[in-house]
């Protein structure tokens, strides 16, 4: 009876347990178990297969960092703060993959792969990929003087923690994965925000994408995670110098770093997230002098009147994305998004606070996915404030709302004629009447794109925050005077035209 993968697989797992210790002490490698007489030669082949598979003592340890500046940040709650540390909010969770590479194997050698023959859809025994694909993850913050693996923590560090998944679901249950004892490949790590599952997720051979539905809350943040230091080997003149980009993670590689059996941070594969959107924030203002001249501005509440925006909509948003995970074929494509069908969407602006020193303000209730104006139905109204060079006052922040960049949208970032900007409406309530978005003309404004005189930095960037302020004056009043011209008239006594005597004979 023919025998399957599996059966195979079980029966040389068992094999290699139950053979003699002594045989085996020193073996830690396919050449060892080659050398091995009582095998034939399937035997060893199945031999080596099993032991590769096998579970080393080096776990999959990662760390995390979030590439940002100052007006570069993830959609709250993922803000990270100075040290670019952040956690990820319950029921949320990063995609990893961990995919080969290139072999280390000679060919010839049992378990060999061709460079050009990876397939990341491979069955799993055969170790073109590690972990699950789409692997879920959660980002804590662990302190420093704890482990991060072998790893001794000097600061604080934000870690990716692998989640358990049961039919299906994402469980709270951490698990620790190894590198494996097969050191057939080395390992690149690829990371994105947020994880999708389902159809919306397309692996192939040499290719991972993600789709995504932009609706103006998530932002989608990815990483490329390759080996950034030096390796033993590279420095030894006897040996041929191979880069650890070439090389990537397993656990040959970790070995090779240890000092005193432990590692240095430096040598974990590390995430440095890039955001891929752009977040707008819409702040309000009026610095009209009609603001106080129509009475907006009476310091008196019984005699002031009310001037407020009580609807923001961004329209027409591109909606369809795809992200590009990983792409061996052509690697200058990781990272990026690519334009998915034709649908748009109307985005309502979304809460945010900021605190004094500027940061996202992190309390759910403040800033979360529901929209500033609720339904826009006129039941959520913000006032206007008046505000002048002179008199202290600052706009009034309404809201965020996440978007695609000029480059997703036009495909670069250069001045363009026809370049595709944001169009936003709005309603005002002035002094409880709604002026609605086609009485003021505002049906679809557009953002002016950005530009940077001094840079030469042009269009809405990936990864950082631009304020669109609204400097919006009060309606100007229809208000009329009139004049009337009194009436030409004499006295009745004198001798007039105006008096005209009619007989009555």
């Amino acid at each position: 009876m023919k025998r399957t993968k599996i059966d195979t697989m079980k029966k040389y797992l068992f094999f290699l347990s139950a053979l003699s210790l002594s045989l085996f002490t020193a073996c830690s490698s396919g050449d060892d178990i080659a050398a091995v007489p009582e095998l034939t030669q399937a035997e060893k082949d199945a031999a080596i297969i099993a032991e590769a598979n096998q579970d080393s003592e080096v776990e999959i340890r990662l760390g995390f960092g979030s590439q940002s500046n100052s007006t570069a940040v993830t959609r709250a709650p993922l803000e990270s703060d100075a040290d670019k540390l952040f956690t990820t909010p319950s029921g949320k969770y990063l995609g990893i993959y961990c995919l080969a590479q290139k072999p280390q194997k000679e060919s010839g050698t049992t378990g060999y792969i061709a460079e050009n023959s990876i397939d990341w859809t491979g069955a799993k025994s055969t170790l073109q990929y590690l972990m699950e694909r789409n692997q879920p993850a959660q980002v804590s913050i662990k302190a420093a003087g704890n482990y991060l693996g072998n790893v001794l923590l000097a600061d604080d560090v934000s870690e990716v923690q692998f989640l358990e998944v049961d039919n299906g679901n994402v469980t709270s249950n951490g698990i620790i994965y190894y590198y494996p004892y097969g050191n057939w490949f080395n390992y690149y790590f690829y990371g994105y925000y947020p994880r999708q599952s389902g159809n919306a997720v397309h692996e192939e051979a040499k290719k991972v994408t993600v789709d995504f539905t932009i609706n103006g809350t998530d932002d989608i943040i990815y990483a490329k995670a390759v080996p950034t230091t030096t390796s033993d080997e590279d420095n030894n003149p006897s040996t041929p110098e191979t880069s650890d980009v070439d090389r990537g993670f397993n656990a040959k590689y970790l070995r090779s770093k240890q000092e005193n059996g432990r590692n240095h941070l430096v040598d974990l594969p590390g995430l440095v997230m890039k955001h891929k959107l752009t977040q707008l924030r819409f702040w309000v203002k009026c610095s009209s002098g009609t603001y106080e001249s129509y009475g907006y501005g009476l310091s008196t509440e019984a005699g002031k009147k009310k001037f407020q925006v009580q609807a923001m909509t961004m329209k027409d948003v591109p909606a369809g994305w795809t992200l590009t995970v990983a792409d061996r074929q052509t690697t200058a494509n990781e990272g990026t998004m690519a334009r998915k069908g034709t649908t748009t969407t109307d985005i309502d602006v979304k809460k945010m606070e900021l605190n004094n020193d500027g940061t996202v303000n992190q309390d759910a209730e403040k800033t979360n996915d529901d929209n500033v104006f609720g339904t826009n139905d006129g039941s959520v109204k913000i006032d206007i404030p008046y505000v002048t060079a002179n008199n202290g006052n600052k706009p009034t922040l309404l809201g965020y709302a996440m978007v695609p960049t000029t480059k997703m949208l036009d495909g670069e970032y250069s001045a363009n004629a026809t370049a595709t900007a944001p169009n936003i409406t709005f309603e005002l309530n002035v002094n409880g009447r709604t002026y609605t978005a086609e009485e003021l003309g505002s049906l679809n404004i557009e953002v002016p794109t950005p530009h940077d005189d001094v840079t030469g930095e042009w269009g809405f960037q990936a990864g950082k925050v631009y304020n669109v302020i609204l400097n919006i004056p009060p309606p100007e009043e229809i208000h009329m005077h009139a004049t009337l011209d009194q009436w030409v008239s004499v006295d009745v006594t004198t001798q007039d035209p105006q008096n005209i005597t009619l007989d009555i004979d």
